[in-house]
């Protein structure tokens, strides 16, 4: 027995800069064992955008050493996996904004140890590179390194597709082994050297013009569309083939093995020429039709050996070689709602046919639940999907292979009804608390229940909107507590579950009535003629006199246990009351007991003209001191003049500054000739007293020149 140790390596595509967008992935450092975003092996080339831009030059020695071509620059990292049926790999590069890029290809254990396979400069389109390779080890995964020439940065396009692997002869050196082969796709494989003749592996066969038949390698195709199958058959040194047929399937071809050519019109074309470039040709072949070719390496040498049509309506059957996946049985047993959780569960099976040899199979519900198995697939293979949610509602089940998308099937199903126990609000009781000086209670209480959801909030509200929510699990009964506004009224309080809105209960709260006092009589602009001035005016003769809120006023809360009877009404605002000296009852004394006042002047705003030299409101002025005295004054109802309404034992309202206004009478004068005397006396009457007597005066403009003006004392 032959002892072999198999010691698992990564192979690395190097691009490793700092940044290296790919397919929406980032790459996020320089180390390709951890972050090299990996490309896809597609059956074709599919170009896809790459990157520096963002990357920086790095160290040799953090990159896997100096590469063996080109000049180094900023460079990133890719990885691809090998493909596990053995299929050789080719990489292309194609010029962006990068015209002169440089790749090489590396495979490391990811310790320590690292080779590079390969490097090229100018090997594809233009100056941009391009590399193959075959015999890979199937499954590991190789890095890639790019970077531009000349040093820059900027963008390439890049593919990586599969090269089919060549069936290797030695396994169909015997008829009974003969393997498929497409025309249409064509073949290349290694002949086989050093292998006994056909007639001796295979003796009884009618080998007609093949004189030896040495090294020989059997194939089979099949017939897709009749028609002339003409083909070009080409190696490097000299090769012979015969073909065979036609079957009626392949086992009947199989079962030929030993006396093919016989009867002699089994052999349908045969070649035993010096040449190494031969024609083979089935003519006039018909669907479903099988036939057998042997090609043999005359020249025993190691070689590849191409087949390809060239010409012909005929065409052969490749699914023979690459088979379609297929899923044969695909079941779902839809389990019964389970109450404790309200889930069900779906089992079953799923049987199939040339799986694809990479990615996953995926079972997958219509909600996005699934099962995933990876490569490499077993048929049957059981499932199970648990603790899907239970709502009787239409849904489906779906297997597919991730790198084969149209091998699925889907079943739909109805998933069952919804059995989760019915919730049941079992009592709501509630404390309310004393009104508090902010004119707010707390509410408090404790709320009873079976079977909630397992989901959303429980909610307490009451009918001002106040809340407090809770959060699962729910354990049968919650205490709670949150705040409300003390209004006098009777609130309903409720208690409901988000997710099972049926689930509520609702019970009727007394809220006492406001206990507090939130009110304030705000600002105010006093002018006169327009023109600002403080709260203590002379207001002259023929001037106005006007005060206006400002309407930042805080008016007294509304009372509603019980409202204020008709033909009272709440309508709040700003008043002013009249006094005939400063008030002295304040806050919350009755106003209209003060010794002073004298009435309501009016609401919102208030002006008034000096007309008549003295106050526009009969008091009790005395002295020629026409002094009024206005106070702004918060209003419960500007419309029946009530100040005040409370469901309290404490009045609410509130006043602002006293602005005292001194009326002014109209300034006049009389003048008295005396000619004997050569005198005129002029007398002044009017105006404000404190400005006149004891003053003096002067005269201007005095005529004749030799005039004089004396003063005499004013009372």
């Amino acid at each position: 027995m032959k002892l072999t140790t198999h010691i698992t390596k990564k192979i690395y595509i190097g691009l490793a800069g700092l940044m290296f967008p790919f397919l929406g992935l980032s790459q996020a450092n320089n180390n390709p064992c951890n972050n090299a975003p990996f490309i896809n092996v597609n059956p074709n080339c599919v170009y896809q955008t790459g990157t520096t831009v963002g990357a920086t030059t790095q160290t040799n020695a953090a990159n896997f050493g100096t590469p063996s071509c080109g000049l180094m620059g900023e460079d990133v990292w890719y990885a691809f996996t090998a493909p596990l049926n053995g299929d050789g790999v080719n990489i292309d590069l194609q010029a962006g904004t990068i015209t002169d890029a440089v790749m090489s290809v590396y495979s490391s254990d990811c310790v320590g140890t690292y080779t590079e396979l390969d490097c090229d400069d100018d090997g594809g389109t233009g100056a941009m590179p391009t590399l193959s390779f075959s015999n890979l080890n199937p499954g590991e995964t190789y890095f890639i390194r790019i970077w531009d020439y000349n040093g820059g940065s900027g963008t390439f396009q890049i593919c990586v597709s599969a090269i089919p692997a060549p069936p290797p002869g030695t396994n169909n050196e015997n008829c009974s082994e003969m393997t498929p082969i497409c025309t249409d796709a064509g073949i290349t494989f290694t002949a086989n050297t050093g292998v006994d003749d056909a007639d001796i592996l295979d003796p009884g066969n009618n080998y007609d013009c093949l004189i030896t038949q040495p090294n020989p390698t059997w194939f089979y195709l099949e017939i897709a569309t009749a028609g002339n199958i003409n083909m070009n058959l080409t190696a490097g040194s000299d090769i012979d083939y015969i073909i065979y047929g036609p079957y009626s399937s392949l086992a009947t071809a199989q079962n030929d093995c030993g006396s093919m050519g016989s009867p002699a019109g089994e052999v349908v074309d045969c070649s035993f020429s010096f040449t190494n470039n031969e024609f083979p040709t089935i003519t006039g072949a018909q669907v479903g039709e099988v036939y057998v070719m042997l090609i043999t390496n005359y020249a025993n040498v190691t070689q590849q050996i191409d087949l390809q049509q060239i010409s012909g309506a005929g065409a052969t059957n490749c699914n023979i070689v690459f088979p379609n996946c297929t899923i044969d049985n695909f079941t779902a047993n839809i389990g019964a709602c389970q109450p404790a959780t309200n889930t069900y569960d779906i089992t079953g099976i799923v049987e199939f046919t040339d799986p694809p040899t990479t990615g996953t199979m995926i079972v997958e519900d219509c909600n996005g639940n699934q099962q995933v198995f990876n490569a490499p697939f077993t048929s049957p293979t059981n499932y199970s999907i648990t603790g899907l949610l239970s709502d009787g509602g239409a849904c489906d089940v779906t297997v597919y292979f991730s790198d084969d998308l149209a091998c699925s099937q889907t079943i739909n199903y109805t998933a069952p009804a919804d059995c989760s126990p019915a919730c049941v609000m079992n009592g709501l009781n509630i404390t309310t608390g004393a009104c508090d000086p902010g004119s707010t209670l707390e509410v408090s209480g404790t709320v009873t229940y079976t079977d909630p959801p397992s989901t959303g909030q429980l909610i307490i509200e009451d009918c001002q909107g106040n809340q407090v929510a809770f959060n699962p699990p729910f354990s049968g009964s919650t205490n709670f507590l949150f705040t409300a506004q003390a209004d006098g009224s009777t609130c309903a309080i409720t208690a409901y579950f988000t997710d099972d809105a049926a689930c509520t209960i609702s019970v009727n709260g007394s809220y006492p009535p406001p206990c507090g006092c939130t009110v304030d009589v705000g600002t105010f602009t006093v002018t006169v003629d327009g023109t600002p001035v403080g709260n203590n005016e002379v207001l002259c003769f023929g001037e106005t006199f006007d005060i206006t809120t400002n309407n930042d006023f805080i008016a007294p809360a509304e009372a509603v246990t019980p409202p204020i009877s008709a033909p009272g009404s709440y309508d709040p605002g700003i008043g002013y009351l009249l006094f005939s000296c400063p008030p002295t009852t304040m806050p919350p004394g009755q106003i209209e007991l003060d010794p002073c006042f004298m009435g309501v002047l009016g609401y919102g705003s208030f002006n008034d003209p000096n007309a008549f030299g003295q106050a526009s409101y009969g008091g009790p002025w005395t002295g020629g001191d026409e002094t009024m005295y206005i106070v702004p004054i918060t209003f419960y109802d500007v419309n029946t003049g009530t100040y005040s309404y409370v469901n309290t034992s404490t009045a609410c309202w509130d006043i602002g500054p006293t602005i005292s206004v001194q009326y002014l009478s109209e300034i006049t004068f009389t003048e008295a000739q005396d000619c004997a005397a050569g005198t005129q006396t002029v007398t002044l009457n009017g105006g404000l007293p404190e400005m006149v007597a004891g003053e003096t005066y002067t005269a201007s403009n005095l005529s004749p020149a030799n005039a004089n003006f004396v003063n005499n004392t004013t009372t």
